[in-house]
């Protein structure tokens, strides 16, 4: 999904983002704390790329990058 979404200026990035608030949500709610602080790092990641690329789409995920988002988020 995130690899099909990329290159259309932060909607995959939006994407992730907001699955990643879904999963750190419910990890934290049953209190598992490692998967917690992935996804914080994960968003951390994400908005950092978001801020570069956003306003003109300056540059994309590319492969490697949208599939590692996309296997973090399984």
């Amino acid at each position: 999904m995130v690899n099909l979404l990329d290159g259309l200026n932060g909607l995959s990035i939006c994407w992730v983002i907001c699955a990643a608030i879904a999963m750190a949500v419910m990890a934290l709610s049953v209190n598992d704390m490692a998967v917690f602080r992935l996804l914080i790092l994960l968003i951390g990641v994400s908005i950092g790329i978001l801020f570069w690329n956003f306003p003109f789409g300056k540059i994309f995920l590319g492969d490697a990058g949208a599939y590692t988002l996309g296997h973090v988020l399984a």
